[in-house]
């Protein structure tokens, strides 16, 4: 999973020196192969799509694991899962 979130990451939200993000050939071939999954059928505007809203992925592929406790609880406290739904302890 890091290596595909690293090439993801490495093609779609490279920056210039102006803080921009930075489309090419790297780019666009990734973008083209995401809109054969994403966009089916929309060819060249897929691709543009996908490139014009590749959103933010940690680079390390880590997750937030307090952010997820606290989404957890907010969906408990609504009843839109079971209280005893906890995470499971790796080790």
């Amino acid at each position: 999973m890091q290596d595909l979130v690293a090439d993801y990451t490495a093609a779609l939200l490279r920056k210039d020196i102006h803080s921009k993000r930075t489309s090419d050939m790297k780019s666009h071939e990734a973008a083209t192969t995401i809109a054969r999954y994403v966009y089916p059928g929309r060819g060249e505007s897929g691709a543009a799509g996908v490139e014009a809203s590749a959103y933010f992925i940690e680079p390390q592929a880590q997750l937030d694991l307090a952010d997820l406790e606290r989404q957890l609880a907010w969906h408990k406290a609504r009843g839109r899962i079971e209280q005893e739904c906890h995470r499971a302890r790796s080790g």
